[in-house]
């Protein structure tokens, strides 16, 4: 089966509980990277030129290391918890 972003998406969203609107991954120019509500609380990154360059259980080792990573540097019992007492809010002037 073809690997997708959609894919990769739900397949990470489903073995971790992180809620998949939490999770995006975005190809920029230096190749995939997460993104996101989840993906900006990372605290590093690493990227893959295309989505075929791993497998896709590999994306999922990888997204778990970080979600795992996170965690043990937080106070919450799990990354959604956390994601969830942020305020996304952001007010901007001109």
């Amino acid at each position: 089966m073809r690997l997708t972003v959609k894919r990769i998406i739900a397949t990470v969203a489903e073995r971790t509980g992180i809620n998949p609107e939490y999770i995006d991954l975005i190809n920029t120019s230096d190749g995939y990277v997460w993104a996101g509500k989840c993906g900006s609380v990372f605290t590093e990154m690493s990227t893959f030129n295309k989505l075929s360059d791993v497998s896709l259980e590999r994306w999922v080792e990888d997204f778990e290391y970080r979600v795992n990573q996170e965690i043990n540097r937080l106070e919450f019992d799990d990354l959604n918890s956390y994601i969830e007492s942020i305020d996304w809010s952001v007010d901007y002037e001109p």
